[in-house]
């Protein structure tokens, strides 16, 4: 199961010693800190690798008919 940007922190900060937190808005010391560290950090850590879903481009051929299945209003 994947977490959440905040369970992730609330991990995070468990392991540290201190108090996880419910949000990055509650008010404590804990999730300002949280708040401002974990976006840049996501992002850098996402930069630092050569992920191989994002590898490679493609051009994919134009259909020459549109898919069936097309939901209609009206």
């Amino acid at each position: 199961m994947a977490l959440t940007a905040i369970g992730l922190c609330g991990r995070a900060l468990i392991k540290l010693g201190a108090t996880a937190i419910a949000s990055f808005e509650d008010g404590s010391a804990e999730a300002e800190v949280a708040a401002a560290l974990y976006g840049p950090t996501r992002d850098a850590l996402l930069s630092a690798n050569a992920w191989s879903f994002a590898s490679v481009q493609a051009t994919l051929p134009r259909l020459a008919e549109p898919p069936g299945g097309r939901c209609r209003t009206g």
